[in-house]
C-alpha cells in the first residue's frame, strides 16, 4: 500500500480560518480605500467647478447659477439632491453615489459647490465644499475643497477624519475640516 499524504480535516479548517481572519481585517480597509479614492475624483471635480466660477465671475460679474453656464462638462445627468434647500440651492446634478449642487445663498452671501454622499454608509451624512464666498465671520477657508458632516447625523470625524484624514476646522450645524494634501 502507497503511503498518501492528505490534509487533514482540522489542517484545512485552520488554513480557512486564517483566510476568513485576514479577509475580516483587510476588508473595511479596502473600503476605506475605495472611499477614499471616490471623494478624491469629486475633489477634483469641484476644483474645476470652482474654477469655471471664478472664470464666469471675472467675465460677467456674478457667480453662474447653473451648471449650463459654465465653461466645463459635468459628467453627471441626474438631480438627486443631497442639500434639500431649495432657497439655497440653485442647480443640481448626481449621480448614483454623489450629488453636486450650486450653493447660492443671497441671504447670507455664501456662495460655493456642495458634494454630498447619497449612497453607502455615509449617505445624507458626509460630503465636500468648495466655498468661494462665505459671509459668515468665521475661519473656514475659501477656494479649497472641504470635507463636511452633518452634526446631527453622523458622529463627529466618522467620514472626514476617519475616511479622508481631514481636521476640523469649525464644529457648529455643518462641521468643516480642512484634508491633508
Amino acid at each position: 500500500m502507497k503511503n498518501k499524504q492528505a490534509f487533514t480535516l482540522i489542517e484545512l479548517l485552520v488554513v480557512v480560518l486564517i483566510i476568513g481572519i485576514l479577509a475580516a481585517v483587510a476588508l473595511p480597509q479596502y473600503q476605506k480605500a475605495v472611499e477614499k479614492s471616490k471623494a478624491t475624483q469629486v475633489m477634483a471635480l469641484i476644483k474645476s467647478i470652482g474654477a469655471a466660477q471664478e472664470a464666469y465671475r471675472l467675465a460677467n460679474g456674478n457667480y453662474a447659477t447653473s451648471f449650463d453656464e459654465l465653461s466645463i462638462e459635468i459628467p453627471w445627468t441626474g438631480n438627486s439632491p443631497w442639500w434639500n434647500s431649495s432657497s439655497y440651492i440653485a442647480d443640481t446634478r448626481s449621480n448614483s453615489d454623489w450629488s453636486i449642487q450650486i450653493l447660492n445663498d443671497n441671504e447670507v452671501g455664501n456662495k460655493g459647490i456642495i458634494a454630498g454622499k447619497l449612497s453607502g454608509k455615509f449617505a445624507n451624512k458626509g460630503g465636500l465644499i468648495f466655498l468661494y464666498q462665505y459671509d459668515q465671520n468665521t475661519a473656514v477657508p475659501l477656494n479649497q475643497p472641504l470635507c463636511i458632516e452633518l452634526a446631527g447625523a453622523i458622529t463627529a470625524g466618522d467620514y472626514c477624519t476617519k475616511v479622508l484624514n481631514a481636521t476640523l476646522v469649525q464644529s457648529a450645524a455643518i462641521r468643516y475640516y480642512t484634508l491633508q494634501h
